[in-house]
């Protein structure tokens, strides 16, 4: 089988493809960056004054949780967007499967403007350490929420979706907002916990880990996940960050 012959083997098997590759060059930038906000900070404070470090502030905070969001959380929807493909004309699934991530990088990225806007007024360009373990405090408390509940079970539903044109592209989009707020609901204690340690590497992948449990297994142990956040929290108290 030629390349050529097997890429579109592949592509027909497994449409979501670029997804994945979209999360893994997010990921790679996102560690070879993780230290930047607070060097960038630190320079614009030196060559312009508050004001700079704050508007260069606020543009890392935004970028890196957009990143954060591509590489964190693209790879907890590829079934929905195996979804999406699925119920789309051949010809306009990948149309379909972009129009779907549209919807839910947009609810993400609007999440994380207001967040970083918020930390950057309450606190500043230095971002306090103990807001690290208070956000994994949170999230630990919000597991044994009934809201936390339906935030989990909305993450695997599905809907109808219109066969072709502009119907189409706007349930997908919608489709996507839906699963985005879902996934903000059950996911925003771990993300706040990245932006509160500016973006660090071990946070991150921390919250990789929990993140990736707490949604792939259908009934996860919640007590288990209980325990692995407040004591990510007691580490990161005690490091002081």
């Amino acid at each position: 089988m030629s390349l050529a012959a097997y890429f579109r083997y592949f592509n027909e098997r497994r449409p979501d493809w670029w997804i994945v590759a979209a999360s893994a060059v997010a990921a790679v930038v996102l560690l070879v960056f993780a230290a930047q906000p607070a060097r960038l900070a630190v320079s614009a404070h030196d060559h312009g004054g508050l004001e700079n470090a704050l508007a260069t502030s606020l543009f890392s905070g935004v970028f890196h949780w957009q990143l954060m969001t591509v590489a964190m959380m693209w790879p907890l929807v590829l079934e929905p967007a195996r979804h999406v493909a699925g119920r789309s004309f051949w010809l306009r699934r990948h149309r379909a499967i972009g129009a779907f991530l549209l919807g839910h990088f947009t609810v993400w990225s609007t999440a994380g403007a207001a967040a970083t806007v918020l930390l950057l007024v309450v606190y500043g360009p230095q971002v306090r350490g103990f807001l690290v373990a208070a956000a994994f405090c949170a999230g630990a408390a919000w597991q044994l929420t009934a809201a936390k509940e339906r935030a989990s079970v909305a993450c695997h539903r599905t809907t109808p979706l219109s066969p072709h044109g502009l119907r189409a592209d706007r349930d997908c989009f919608l489709f996507g907002c839906s699963l985005g707020r879902a996934c903000l609901a059950n996911c925003w204690a771990l993300m706040l916990a990245c932006m509160f340690a500016n973006h660090g590497i071990s946070v991150l992948a921390s919250c990789a880990v929990l993140s990736t449990i707490d949604r792939l297994l259908w009934r996860p142990n919640r007590g288990l996940l209980i325990a692995a956040q407040l004591g990510l929290a007691c580490v990161y108290a005690l490091s002081g960050l």
